[in-house]
């Protein structure tokens, strides 16, 4: 168990892949694209995605911004016709465009006007919810009678007076704990704070008294934060159950079950936000997500192109687009859209492992663990960032280093059962059989269902010559291997079985 902890193992070159790209966020991380207001399927592609991103600049008349996406487009590939003959273009109908089209500043002005987000409601305003069962003018003096009872507590709100607030509030809910505005509000505050346990019991008190959907997402956003994820799962639905189109509880959902990898049953959810807000760029970056991850390039790609015309501010879009590049072989391009996401957010930990990735696929190991450990450094809580490191670690041969590694990751992830695994792979290529035990067992307790384990510890236990051991753990992983009907693995534990079974029996008759 690394001195207490600890685990790893060698790794194909395409799992380095797997592990970097992306499970989250975010999270969130790469998410996806619409499927019912703004399917790919609208998306025309041209022979290249970032030539339409130079025309969707164009068209918009920022003639400008046009020519320094193309001028990027020409340094990288100076031999390319069609970015020429744009340019050309460019320049000649510039004029025509620019009378054609407001200027940039106008339309920054009306689109300000119109994109500028009303101002955040009032805590007030948040926390009536009317109830079905009456008429809509009793409701609204129940409100209004409620906000009386409770103006004390927004004026201390209003002078940002927040912990003299709570106090009140709390002395209000001990008396009169059904009293469902105070307990909201309660939950607000504590909610804006990230006292989860303590917004957790308020809304709990609020929803006792009243059910609605705002307050089951907000009880879903606690269990959330609390990583009790069933439980936001049950009240997110609720949720939606209560109101279909309620936006966060439908990307809430959607994001945990991208997370569990059940695609199609988040893409509905996504859907469902869309309707809700067709302008929410996590939901189409989701979207996306799952349609590449259920196997459907094509279509991924429209996702993307679409989410960087539309979205060009959004980096995840273009890592998503890159992602994709990179699986195709078209490393030039890939290249493109990692260091336009490096524009927008220079700083982030997912851009240099998608350099990583880059570079590892073009066979630059140098590279490519300059950028993981460039990611650890910006983010030293991104699993995704130091597996990819310990992966390719492992592929290079440079296993002290990557034990090195796999110890500092444990410190901030010790429940990891890969972890311990790849340790107890490598302790087992040091001839350290007592490590490697350790930390096997370690990743069993964590993750008693992982063939890989299991066949590891079959094979140490045969190797010490506990051949009843090894038999019991052959024979567990043969289990599980036609319960899943992974035919990678089961005529090969036929074989060790029927082995071992050989020498079992011999073992006993010189006994």
């Amino acid at each position: 168990m690394l001195d207490k902890k600890k685990e790893f193992l060698s790794l194909p070159a395409g799992a380095i892949m797997a592990f970097a790209l992306f499970a989250a966020a975010g999270g969130a991380v790469l998410s996806p694209q619409t499927a019912a207001v703004c399917r790919a399927e609208t998306v025309t592609l041209t022979d290249n995605v970032f030539l339409n991103l130079v025309k969707y600049y164009a068209k918009n008349g920022d003639i400008e911004r046009a020519m320094l996406e193309l001028k990027k487009l020409r340094q990288m590939s100076p031999e390319n016709v069609e970015y020429k003959k744009f340019e050309e273009v460019l320049r000649a109908e510039n004029e025509k465009w620019s009378q054609a089209v407001p200027s940039p500043e106008s339309t920054a002005d009306g689109r300000g006007a119109a994109e500028t987000p009303a101002s955040p409601r009032q805590l007030p305003a948040s926390n009536f919810t009317a109830e079905d069962d009456l008429p809509r003018e009793v409701v609204e003096k129940n409100a209004l009678l409620a906000k009386g009872r409770l103006r004390y507590v927004y004026e201390l709100i209003g002078r940002g007076e927040q912990t003299q607030a709570i106090s009140k509030l709390r002395e209000i809910t001990s008396a009169e704990p059904r009293f469902y505005e105070a307990n909201s509000l309660l939950g607000d505050l504590y909610l804006g704070r990230k006292n989860y346990e303590d917004a957790l019991r308020a809304f709990q008190n609020a929803i006792n008294t009243r059910q609605d959907a705002e307050t089951n997402y907000k009880l879903g956003v606690c269990y959330k934060a609390l990583n009790d994820i069933d439980n936001a799962i049950i009240r997110f639905d609720t949720a939606v159950r209560m109101k279909p189109l309620h936006e966060m509880a439908n990307l809430n959902l959607a994001n945990i079950w991208r997370f569990r990898k059940n695609f199609k049953l988040a893409k509905g959810y996504y859907e469902q936000a869309l309707k809700a807000n067709s302008r929410l760029a996590e939901a189409h970056l989701g979207m996306a997500d799952c349609i590449y991850n259920e196997g459907n390039i094509d279509e991924a790609t429209r996702a993307y192109a679409f989410i960087v015309t539309n979205f060009p501010g959004e980096y995840s879009g273009y890592l998503g687009l890159a992602r994709i590049l990179i699986h195709n072989g078209q490393h030039k391009e890939a290249k493109v859209a990692i260091l336009k996401a490096r524009e927008i957010a220079p700083q982030n930990s997912q851009i240099y492992e998608m350099l990583g990735i880059l570079a590892y696929s073009q066979k630059d190991g140098k590279t490519a663990v300059e950028n993981f450990k460039r990611a650890v450094m910006l983010d030293s809580n991104s699993i995704t960032a130091y597996q990819s490191l310990i992966n390719i670690l492992i592929d290079e041969k440079k296993f002290e280093e990557a034990l090195t590694q796999i110890k500092n990751c444990l410190v901030k992830f010790p429940a990891n059962p890969r972890l311990y695994y790849l340790a107890g792979i490598i302790y087992s290529g040091f001839k350290n059989d007592e490590m490697a035990l350790k930390n096997l067992m370690e990743s069993y307790k964590l993750d008693p269902e992982n063939i890989e384990v299991i066949l590891a510890l079959a094979i140490l236990q045969e190797k010490k010559f506990r051949y009843k051991e090894s038999l019991e753990k052959y024979r567990e992983a043969l289990l599980i291997a036609e319960e899943n009907k992974d035919m990678r693995y089961i005529n090969n534990i036929h074989e060790r079985i029927d082995s071992l079974e050989k020498q079992v029996e011999k073992y006993s008759e010189n006994k």
